[in-house]
């Protein structure tokens, strides 16, 4: 994945992270038969989030997936659909002056950390990367 025939000519790799869009679920102990439905509800429900969330995010220019890889480089944002072992895929580029601020909005512990980012456009998305890097990732953005 994003091998350095990405990059223009001059373009250096800063950083990469593991992102995400987290999946809901419906928080409830019961009966296995119930249980089952529950789950099968909670996975037609993420389908669908996760596709309305794919066609908003393509649509304003910063194209997110529930898996993803985010390479920072001192021009742009690449991202790439993580396929878990296969060749990733690529989602899209946003040019770094197109995000206008960064930051973590939530104080959190865990292995995932909510990152927003405040986009030229005028939109603010919020996706997860993982933690260990997350501060180093605003603070890159950030500036």
């Amino acid at each position: 994945m994003g091998d350095t025939d990405d990059l223009g000519p001059g373009e250096q790799p800063l950083m990469l992270v593991r992102a995400r869009i987290p999946r809901s679920a419906s928080g409830i102990l019961t009966l296995a038969p119930l249980a089952l439905l529950v789950w099968a509800f909670d996975a037609v429900r993420n389908r669908r989030q996760l596709g309305e969330a794919r066609r908003a995010t393509a649509g304003i220019g910063f194209p997110l997936d529930r898996r993803m890889r985010v390479l920072v480089t001192t021009r742009r944002l690449l991202v790439w659909r993580d396929r878990g072992g296969r060749s990733p895929e690529p989602l899209g580029t946003v040019p770094r002056e197109d995000v206008l601020a960064a930051r973590l909005p939530f104080i959190g512990g865990g292995s995932w950390r909510v990152v927003e980012l405040q986009l030229r456009a005028g939109y603010v998305i919020r996706f997860q990367v993982e933690a260990s890097l997350a501060e180093q990732f605003v603070q890159l953005l950030d500036t």
